[in-house]
């Protein structure tokens, strides 16, 4: 049986990821993913016929849902990543010189 004291409460890659705010960043990536490809989709295949069928346009839309999605995920995690790297460099009392 293991020793209470001895096992941390969180992995450290759980508290990692939640300091970086991975979470809330994914969320929003899909979010913005989703909203820009139903935004392209409107714009490109509503407005009249298109030359192929329909479901060809569903995938696009899908493609620029998660590629759009996973950029804004990764740009919202290496903001908190740098915003993070701030506050503990000046908790340390570590300045920059530029």
């Amino acid at each position: 049986m293991p020793d209470d004291h001895s096992t941390p409460e969180r992995p450290p890659t759980v508290r990692f990821l939640a300091a970086l705010e991975v979470k809330r960043n994914a969320a929003i990536g899909l979010v913005s993913g989703v909203a820009l490809a139903v935004v392209v989709f409107a714009v490109f295949v509503f407005p009249g016929p298109t030359r192929a069928e329909p479901i060809y346009y569903v995938g696009l839309a899908f493609v620029v849902a998660v590629t759009a999605g996973g950029l804004i995920a990764v740009s919202l995690t290496v903001r908190s990543a740098i915003k993070l790297s701030r506050e503990l460099a000046d908790e340390d009392g570590i300045s920059e010189t530029r």
